[in-house]
């Protein structure tokens, strides 16, 4: 059975449930008419309906076709969050958070940039804050010894109402998206590579305005001067010594980039803060 054929018969099966007709009643709807055997065996997903079948399938259903065969937008970004979250989650459960070991041992190489994807969404969606009312913060200091069952209570709200928020707003921030760019619902590597950019742009407090844009510039300049090119011309040794890898690169070159990453990231910076 595949994948399409199992989300058809649902969508089928609902459709004639919402329409409170018997397989019979269904089948009629049809020209010509599809026996009652016929609209089980679709229900059954043991046969599929005919081109002319499918478009009618989709008037009486308000679907389109493809959301009569992959699914609804809705239904597809609800699956891919909680499939993200169940396979992280499973991965490292006892383990170190290393995304490079879950990519490798996760997926084949055609998939890498999917689950990296995964493993993006989740660890920022864990970490954002969603305008959650904040527990008191003497609570959340206390040694976890010290903590009162009443407080623990308080804290487990907390970050259960955190967790819901942040699906919720980064669900309708990818519905938007995927809507006005006109993503269908299986494309779902398109989609799980939306929910993990729009959950590092919220992590990063990071809204689509001039101030926005500024500092999404900003940041990733921040990140290889401090982070990437570093990482290109260095490595921690067993002993946590930096190993420089590229002795062919000129001392004075690279000073001389990271003066000019830093210098352009000031100017980016004074676009639109000059006036202040």
């Amino acid at each position: 059975m595949t994948t399409e054929n199992e989300n058809l018969s649902k969508m089928i099966k609902s459709t004639r449930i919402s329409m409170k007709m018997t397989q019979e009643e269904f089948g009629k709807q049809f020209t010509p008419p599809a026996a009652k055997s016929i609209v089980s065996r679709w229900e059954k997903a043991q046969s599929v309906p005919s081109t002319d079948r499918l478009l009618k399938i989709s008037q009486l259903s308000g679907y389109s076709v493809d959301e009569l065969l992959y699914g609804t937008l809705q239904h597809t970004i609800s699956e891919l969050m909680l499939e993200a979250i169940r396979k992280v989650h499973s991965f490292f459960e006892g383990r170190s958070y290393n995304p490079t070991e879950f990519i490798e041992q996760a997926s084949n190489t055609r998939e890498n940039i999917f689950f990296q994807d995964m493993f993006d969404f989740v660890q920022f969606k864990e970490n954002s804050y969603f305008g959650t009312p904040r527990v008191s913060r003497k609570i959340m200091d206390k040694n976890a010894k010290d903590i009162t069952e009443n407080e623990q209570k308080k804290i487990d709200d907390f970050f259960s109402k955190e967790y819901l928020a942040g699906c919720e707003y980064l669900y309708n921030r990818t519905y938007k998206i995927c809507k006005k760019i006109g993503i269908r619902s299986y494309e779902k590597e398109k989609i799980m590579h939306i929910l993990a950019r729009e959950a590092e742009l919220k992590f990063n407090d990071i809204e689509r305005t001039d101030e926005g844009l500024v500092l999404y510039v900003t940041s990733e300049l921040d990140e290889l001067y401090a982070s990437k090119i570093p990482g290109f011309i260095y490595s921690t040794n067993a002993e946590g010594e930096n190993v420089r890898l590229g002795s062919e690169i000129n001392t004075d070159l690279e000073n001389e980039i990271s003066d000019m990453i830093a210098n352009l990231s000031e100017q980016i910076y004074y676009l639109i803060h000059e006036k202040d």
